[in-house]
């Protein structure tokens, strides 16, 4: 995890091989294999059967498979960028309080939203709501210097996040949403709405991912994390 954050392994990049790793650390083989086994569970790292071990990064959020162009003469996986637009503390209200299992009257939650691109298209956007009380140094620059929000948890606050729930339909945008994606309110839109716990089965994660079926479609048989 040290070398992946300094930049030594960069996204998609092979790691050394299990002796290699074995011999540099100068620990047994097997030991760098849980180490290694722990990497693939926390989504930091990821296998290619017969190919190797790899560097994942903040595409985990969609999947190795989760988007595919619809206009090519062959479908195609794609791989979005993300762009961190804001990061601020807001009043929870009733609805997001009660699926964030907040107890406290009109709590303070953390409101993130990421832009998600494909060359020149925009692709998506998440609305995500975390537990102010629990991160409350959250900030962008700590976001936009790490994979994803998933990872940002994982490294800064020892958070591992387990899913939950997803649900999907389709529909359109509010007003606000829409001017983020410059798109009209009536854009019909597939809407994801996303629940995750941390280790210990509390609510720690909200998201809600819109996204604009103009280009590309989500393939769910993939089996794509989301």
């Amino acid at each position: 995890m040290q070398q992946i954050a300094a930049g030594n392994y960069r996204p998609h990049q092979a790691i050394p091989t299990e002796w290699q790793l074995a011999k540099k650390l100068e620990v047994s083989q097997g030991t760098v294999r849980k180490g290694l086994d722990e990497l693939v569970f926390k989504q930091i790292l990821y296998r290619q059967q017969g190919v190797g071990t790899f560097v994942a990064d903040q595409y985990g959020d969609w999947g190795l498979f989760g988007l595919v162009g619809m206009f090519e003469k062959e479908s195609h996986s794609v791989f979005p960028k993300s762009e961190v637009l804001s990061v601020v503390a807001v009043h929870a209200g009733n609805e997001i309080s009660d699926l964030l299992h907040l107890r406290a009257a009109n709590p303070l939650v953390w409101k993130v939203l990421v832009l998600w691109r494909h060359q020149i298209n925009t692709v998506a956007l998440d609305e995500v709501f975390l537990p102010y009380e629990r991160l409350q140094d959250l900030n962008r620059r700590q976001l936009i210097t790490r994979l994803s929000i998933e990872s940002l948890l994982l490294k800064e606050y020892e958070v591992r996040l387990n899913h939950l729930s997803c649900m999907a339909s389709v529909g359109g945008l509010n007003a606000e949403l829409a001017s983020v994606l410059k798109v009209s309110a009536e854009e019909p839109v597939l809407y994801m709405q996303i629940k995750k716990t941390d280790a210990n089965g509390e609510m720690m994660m909200l998201k809600r991912r819109y996204i604009l079926t103009r280009h590309y479609q989500l393939n769910l048989s993939a089996n794509s994390i989301v």
